[in-house]
This record gives C-alpha cells, structure tokens and sequence, in this order.
C-alpha cells in the first residue's frame, strides 16, 4: 500500500485516536488521509448519514491512495452500503460492521483485509504480533501463515477454499440482500460480541436455511469470549453448540482462531484463497492473494 484513507463511516471515534493512528501509518513508509468528517460526533455515530456517505464515496474516489481504513465499526455502515459506488480496486480494511464492505468486495470478486483499525494501530504497538503483521501487509506482504496450537474442539482435516464472513451478526443480517454471502465463497470465518447463545442459534441457523452452510468446504471459529452463555434454552456453551451444528456437514473446523473482537486480532484476506491443515498436533493457515 501506497496512500491510506481513513474513514469513520459508522461509529464515533476519539479524535486524539486517528491522529495517532495516521501518525503510526506514516510511520510504515505510506501516506494518510483522514477524511473531512472522521473525527465528527452525531450521537453515537461519526456523523450524520450524509457526511459518513461523502467521507467513504470520496475514499472511494480519491486518485491518490489505494487503501480505505475503516478507523472504527460499530453500527452505521448499512445505511451507506447501498448508496456508495464500491471502487473494488481500494483496499479496504477493517472488521465488526465493516463486514457488510468486506461482501460488498467479494461479490464483486475482490479481497478485502479484515484487521485492526485506528485504535488498536494507535495504542498496540510493536509488542503485539497482530499489529506487527498489518505493518508487513501494509508494506507490502502478500501472504500469511499461522500455526496456531491445538484446539479440544476441533474437527480434524484439511480443505482449500475462498475465505468469506467477519462479525456473525452482521454477516448474516445481510443475507437475503445484494450484499449477501458472496457465493463462490467456501470457507466461512465467524466471530461475534455479546451476544447470546440464543442470537448465536439463530444466525446459524438462518445460514443453514438460506443454503450457505450446505456449499462450505471449512469454518474458522473467531473470538466469541464475551457472548452470554444462555443455559435457560442450551445444555451446552457457545463454542460446543457451534461444533454441534457444523459436525454433519463433514468438513474442517478450526476453533480459536486469534481474530475478533480481542486486542490480539490477526489480520485475514477475506475473498483469498486459503488452506487450512489441522490435525491432533496443531493447525496451519495458509494464504497467498
């Protein structure tokens, strides 16, 4: 990446944390911009829907940079998606809400990085390996490998595909719509926070009801720490019912991927093609884009 464009294009951020953010992004080799209306307060939001969808449609437009950082999620992003011209040859980078961008990108057939935004590039530093691999992938590194150790709950085997997903909540709230699962996608990578086992259910099962589940070659289990054990309605806790219910489709299922709504959140391509290994002794994750 040459040139970042910040964006607050759903929730509020603290203007002291993009400055810094830029700061650390100029100090990777690239140049920053920070939009007109990043810093702006509108309630919760970083704006009214106008200035939200001017800052993002001109991120999109601008001629100097090749990358869009989504400084912050939240809420507010789907009431902009259907009214931004998508420039599919930006990077785009964020996760939470910005997971209706990321299918917005893989339907179109382009990669999208899911990762830290401006607070954590701000704060985390150099100590932290997640931050360390977003500054090599923003200077220029075009694939990843994790080793991650072995997990109790998941199920052996190895699979290649399209990875596609991010926030549970708003991947699945997007089906039925034209920023749905896009579906050359195999490999589905979920996460989500405070939500409960119930929610958890749902938005599964709605996945399992609208066909996703039935065209998936793997599934990444993300961070889901703080979601509400909900024991009146399941006899199992979260991670187990997920399990559970991927089980019979016979496919590799890889639990406590390090990315979510947690400080040490490891950047992934979505829409690039990866291959996961996972056996007794561990898992290997693989991506090239």
């Amino acid at each position: 990446m040459k040139h970042i464009y910040m964006v607050s294009q759903a929730g509020a951020m603290k203007p002291e944390l993009v400055d810094k953010a830029a700061e650390v992004l100029k100090s990777w080799g690239v140049g920053v911009t920070i939009g007109q209306n990043a810093k702006n307060r509108y309630g919760g939001l970083a704006g009214t829907v106008e200035e939200r969808l001017a800052d993002l449609q001109r991120a999109m437009d601008d001629a100097e940079s090749d990358a869009i950082l989504c400084n912050r999620g939240g809420y507010g992003t789907i009431q902009l998606i259907d009214k931004v011209k998508i420039n599919p040859d930006k990077m785009l980078m964020g996760f939470s809400d910005v997971t209706i961008l990321h299918n917005a990108y893989g339907n179109l057939g382009r990669c999208s990085l899911h990762c830290q935004m401006a607070k954590e590039i701000a704060t985390l530093g150099p100590k932290d390996e997640s931050w360390v691999m977003l500054r090599k992938i923003v200077q220029g590194e075009r694939t990843l490998t994790y080793a991650l150790d072995p997990h109790p709950l998941n199920i052996i085997g190895e699979t290649d595909g399209i990875l596609m997903g991010g926030n549970l909540c708003v991947f699945t709230l997007m089906q039925g719509t034209q920023f749905a699962a896009p579906k050359d996608a195999n490999i589905l990578f979920i996460e989500d926070i405070h939500e409960s086992t119930h929610y958890l259910d749902r938005y599964l099962q709605n996945l399992r009801l609208s066909g996703v589940l039935d065209r998936l070659k793997g599934v990444i289990v993300g961070d889901f720490s703080t979601c509400e054990y909900d024991q009146d309605n399941f006899t199992v806790p979260n991670e187990q019912m997920i399990r559970d219910l991927f089980r019979p489709y016979g496919i590799p299922v890889l639990f406590g991927f390090p990315a979510g709504h947690i400080t040490h959140n490891m950047p992934m391509m979505m829409h690039a093609r990866t291959h996961l290994t996972i056996t007794n002794d561990g898992c290997i994750f693989e991506q090239e884009w």
